[in-house]
């Protein structure tokens, strides 16, 4: 671009005046070069990292379904840095007896250059570490009913085991594994022959049967621990270094699994949770071998004692990895609830996985394999993908990663 200018009086202010005036001009050309980069940048960063993070999941459920060592990496800094050049060529050319020349000014030049720069960190300290081998706390299976993902997704990922204790004091442990689930009986429909309302209210559970269909009868209490609201609230408990500790209180604010009466309700409109000292909101310590009951059928079925044990992160995947490793993984199947189904097909499973061929909202290769949760449907394994994500987000402390003065994103 060529500009050029007649000068009347003053020529040689009035050429740089002008230099000057485009100058700025030049100046915020180059700005607007650098500035009009950084929404797409950012957006293809968060696109980016939302990709690798759902990709290293998937990778880490099929290194678990091998018996491999997990790993796990955290975007520690994410830079950029924007380089602009801008230039533009005068010729002042003066004739001695010509007080009004031409002044010619140009070419404009503007240019931009635009460099980011990722910092990754590796997860494997010690603190990290032994926050993915601990129990999932009643309080984070609060604060994880709270972020939206259904309740039977997060039982069916987290409950390792429940342990029972019936109203003749025999005790039970029933886990979450699908391939616990043996039949000795005659009837060609195996396990599904028998019905599993409510805990020992039928042949299957005691007697010849007692060690049948242990995976059918775990369901059972996870539809129960749906129906009955199961969650977590703070209740004064006795604080055990009281006396022995100075100046430690005589009470300590604990959390305690409970049951949400206003969720039972919508299950059993003569619902008596509330009545229950296992009810949440009551604030108070609650004891170990409380009985609870079930109705049915016009009688009542008496539970001494109904512990949910939780797993760990670490738990989780390698859960999920032995489903993908036995093939039970299109298998397990959600019960009842209507919100953790798949709204688009109706889709039960809690995994979802396919081969080659298909769009993926995750993909892995492994040992020659590949593995694609679909991007169609598949909305329960994406509630799981969501879970995962969110545990490893809990148990990453800020020690974990290397120090960065920049903003400090965790998956």
């Amino acid at each position: 671009m060529h500009v050029v200018i007649l000068m009347t009086e003053r020529p040689r202010k009035a050429a740089f005046s002008t230099l000057l005036a485009f100058g700025l001009a030049l100046a915020s050309s180059a700005c607007a070069i650098v500035d009009e980069s950084l929404a797409p940048r950012s957006y293809r960063m968060n696109e980016g990292w939302e990709e690798y993070r759902n990709n290293a999941i998937l990778l880490n459920i099929i290194r678990a379904s091998n018996s491999a060592p997990l790993h796990f990496v955290s975007l520690v800094k994410y830079t950029g840095t924007g380089e602009a050049s801008a230039g533009m060529s005068a010729q002042l050319s003066y004739a001695a007896a010509d007080a009004n020349g031409a002044r010619t000014f140009g070419p404009l030049t503007a240019g931009g250059k635009v460099d980011n720069t990722i910092e990754l960190a590796t997860l494997d300290t010690t603190e990290f570490t032994q926050g993915m081998i601990a129990e999932v706390s009643p309080q984070e299976f609060h604060q994880l009913l709270g972020s939206g993902i259904p309740r039977e997704v997060l039982l069916h990922v987290l409950l390792d085991t429940v342990q029972v204790e019936n109203g003749s004091g025999v005790s039970f442990d029933f886990r979450n594994d699908p391939l616990d689930d043996k039949y000795t009986g005659s009837d060609p429909r195996g396990c599904d022959a028998y019905e599993y309302a409510v805990p020992f209210a039928e042949p299957i559970w005691f007697g010849v049967h007692e060690g049948d269909c242990r995976y059918h009868k775990f369901n059972t209490f996870v539809r129960k621990a749906v129906e009955y609201g199961l969650d977590a609230d703070p209740v004064k408990a006795v604080n055990p270094e009281a006396g022995t500790v100075k100046d430690a209180p005589p009470k300590k604010v604990v959390w305690q699994l409970c049951y949400n009466a206003g969720v039972n309700r919508e299950y059993d409109r003569l619902s008596t949770v509330g009545q229950s000292p296992s009810a949440c909101g009551k604030s108070v310590e609650r004891r170990g071998d409380e009985t609870i009951p079930f109705a049915y059928n016009g009688r009542t079925i008496y539970l001494r004692r109904l512990n949910p044990k939780f797993r760990s992160p670490i738990g989780a995947f390698r859960y999920l990895g032995r489903l993908v490793a036995s093939g039970a993984a299109q298998s397990v199947r959600l019960n009842r609830t209507a919100e953790a189904r798949d709204l688009r097909t109706g889709d039960t499973r809690l995994m979802t996985l396919e081969g080659a061929g298909a769009a993926c909202f995750a993909e892995a290769a492994y040992l020659g394999e590949r593995y694609c949760v679909p991007a169609q449907g598949a909305q329960n394994t994406k509630s799981v993908f969501s879970l995962l994500a969110t545990l490893v987000a809990l148990r990453t402390k800020r020690s974990d990663l290397p120090a960065a003065t920049s903003l400090v994103l965790r998956p």
